[in-house]
């Protein structure tokens, strides 16, 4: 999956969001752009309310469409806290040599061994980016379903949230989960594809791509 991953992902990232207990619409935001990271402002919005759980994500650009990357801290990490883990990321995103190489290096700093995107995920969901748990996503495919899909497929699935399928919130993502429960060892983490495209002010869910994505990515069957 990776190989296939890093055909769509040549640059580096250019943003970063990270969020408490899957608050993504308070996300704190990070431009990867810029030289300098705001740390003391980072260790503000660290410090300000409790949380339980702490997700970072990775945005990265291909033409007008967008990649995400996502990983959540847990104690199995070999990190000591939630700051050094936010900070390897950003810093290992800085210096991006290639998708392949970000993950080797993740996997080394991280894990320990070859995790990342390995085997089959979890889940493959669509939500809204930003707004995916207070609207909720569309659940495509969990481990253990026959990998076939088709346009059929598809619109059973959207008639389950069609406030997901066309939105004027934010655009869509299809997330790809590994680890859904953040058990140890390991991590839960996703990549997100591209999944619609904008009509006027709305954000329409496109077949095609979700299609194109399942079958190169996790080697669906179109039937």
């Amino acid at each position: 999956m990776i190989k296939s991953i890093a055909k769509y992902i040549k640059d580096k990232p250019y943003l970063a969001q990270v969020a408490k207990d899957g608050l993504w619409e308070k996300a704190f935001t990070i431009n990867l752009i810029d030289p300098d990271f705001e740390e003391e402002k980072f260790q503000l919005y660290l410090e300000k309310n409790p949380f339980k759980n702490l997700d970072i994500e990775l945005f990265f650009k291909n033409g007008d469409e967008i990649y995400i990357l996502g990983i959540s801290f847990n104690n199995n990490l070999y990190v000591s806290s939630v700051s050094d883990f936010i900070i390897i990321l950003i810093q290992y995103g800085k210096k991006f040599r290639g998708f392949e190489n970000l993950i080797s290096n993740l996997d080394s700093k991280l894990v320990g061994e070859s995790y990342l995107l390995q085997g089959e995920p979890d889940l493959i969901r669509i939500g809204i980016v930003n707004h995916w748990f207070s609207v909720g996503p569309i659940l495509l495919w969990q481990k253990g379903w026959k990998k076939e899909i088709n346009h059929d497929i598809l619109q059973e699935r959207f008639s389950t949230k069609p406030e997901v399928s066309k939105t004027n919130l934010n655009y869509q993502g299809m997330s790809f989960i590994f680890n859904l429960n953040n058990s140890t060892p390991g991590v839960r983490h996703w990549i997100k594809s591209p999944c619609s495209k904008k009509i006027e002010n709305e954000w329409v869910l496109e077949n095609g791509k979700i299609i194109h994505y399942l079958k190169d990515w996790t080697n669906f069957k179109e039937i």
